[in-house]
């Protein structure tokens, strides 16, 4: 149960990164932790929409390197503020 409520907690903080990183105020080297954190779940439990979802995340924040569009980002942020709080309230 404690895994759960932690990757409920770096979920939140990976929105929150990623949130940052769109407007210029943390740097690409940071977020290479958080898509290694999604990166590693994503095969961790390979064959659940959720993690093809989280690989799709870091396809998307690789992206972001080279164009960042600011509507998709809210709505990825959006997506993993969500699974946070479902993750920490169950």
């Amino acid at each position: 149960m404690f895994i759960v409520k932690f990757m409920g907690i770096l979920d939140i903080l990976t929105g929150i990164a990623l949130l940052l990183f769109n407007y210029g105020l943390v740097s690409g080297r940071f977020m290479t932790s958080f898509m290694a954190y999604l990166i590693l779940k994503g095969v961790m439990f390979k064959g659940d929409l959720a993690s093809f979802i989280d690989i799709l995340i870091v396809l998307y924040i690789l992206l972001m390197f080279i164009y960042p569009i600011t509507i998709l980002t809210v709505i990825v942020v959006l997506y993993l503020f969500q699974k946070g709080l479902f993750s920490m309230l169950s």
